[in-house]
C-alpha cells in the first residue's frame, strides 16, 4: 500500500511543472519574451563542415523575409531566400536565380510566421503543447515538450507537422529538436536538430553550434562566428529577381 503510494507520488511530482510552464521557463532562460521580440532583424555568420572543408555561409532574417546564402572557391550562391511573396534559389548548374515550388514557398512561409521563437508565438498560430515523458541528451537531464503545429505540405498533401523540444531541467535551454521527416530522401526517418555553446547577443542567448543527426547519424554541423541582431538589412537582399 504505501509503495503504491510513494509511487503516485513520485509520479505528481514528476509532472508537478505543467508544459506551459516549462516553456515560460525557457522564454525567461534565453532573455525574456521583450527582448526576444525586440530583435527584428538578425544576421549570423557561420561555417558549416562539410567532409571536412568548412564553408562559409551567412543567414539574414527580417519579419516574413529569410536568406542563406554561401561562399565556394569565389563564388557565392543562394541556398534559400523568400522575399516575403517567393521562395527561391541559385541554380547551381547555371548560376541563375530560380523559384522554389509552391510547396516549399507555403512551408517557409509559415515556418517564418513562428518567428522570432516559436516558444512566444505558439499560442497566437494555434499550435498546442503537451508534456511527454522526460529524457536524457547527451547525458543532460532534460524536460520532453510535444508540441503539435498546423500540417505541412508534402508530395502535395498535408502532413502531420509535430516536433518534440527537449529543454534542461538545469539551465531551461532547448538542447535538442525531434521530428519524422515527411518528405524528400530521410521520409519517415527520425531528424534531430541539437542546439550547444549559448552565448549572447542582443540581450538573448543564441546557439553557436547546431548539429543536425537523421536516423541517428550526425549529418550536418554549423558552427556560428557572429551573430548581429537589428541590422539594416536592404530589403533587395531578399528579393527574387528574374534573370
Amino acid at each position: 500500500m504505501y509503495s503504491l503510494l510513494l509511487a503516485m507520488l513520485m509520479i505528481g511530482s514528476a509532472f508537478s511543472q505543467t508544459a506551459e510552464e516549462i516553456v515560460s521557463g525557457y522564454v525567461k532562460a534565453m532573455g525574456g519574451e521583450e527582448a526576444i521580440r525586440k530583435n527584428q532583424t538578425w544576421k549570423l555568420s557561420a561555417k558549416v563542415d562539410m567532409g571536412g572543408m568548412e564553408l562559409p555561409i551567412v543567414f539574414l532574417k527580417a519579419p516574413n523575409k529569410m536568406k542563406i546564402y554561401a561562399t565556394f572557391q569565389g563564388m557565392t550562391f543562394v541556398q534559400q531566400a523568400y522575399d516575403g511573396t517567393t521562395a527561391w534559389k541559385t541554380n547551381q548548374m547555371t548560376m541563375k536565380a530560380e523559384k522554389s515550388t509552391t510547396e516549399e514557398s507555403t512551408n517557409i512561409a509559415q515556418d517564418l510566421l513562428e518567428e522570432p521563437d516559436v516558444m512566444i508565438t505558439y499560442k497566437s498560430l494555434g499550435y498546442t503543447v503537451a508534456r511527454v515523458d522526460d529524457e536524457k541528451v547527451d547525458g543532460s537531464d532534460c524536460y520532453a515538450i510535444k508540441m503539435t503545429k498546423k500540417p505541412r505540405l508534402a508530395d502535395g498533401v498535408s502532413v502531420d507537422n509535430v516536433v518534440t523540444y527537449y529543454i534542461d531541467k538545469s539551465s531551461s535551454a532547448l538542447l535538442m529538436t525531434r521530428t519524422i521527416s515527411q518528405e524528400g530522401p530521410a521520409k519517415g526517418s527520425v531528424v534531430e536538430t541539437l542546439f550547444s555553446d549559448y552565448q549572447e547577443a542582443g540581450g538573448v542567448f543564441v546557439p553557436f553550434s547546431m548539429t543536425f543527426r537523421v536516423a541517428g547519424a550526425a549529418a550536418q554541423t554549423i558552427k556560428f562566428e557572429k551573430a548581429e541582431p537589428n541590422v539594416t538589412i536592404d530589403d533587395k537582399e531578399f528579393a527574387y529577381e528574374i534573370n
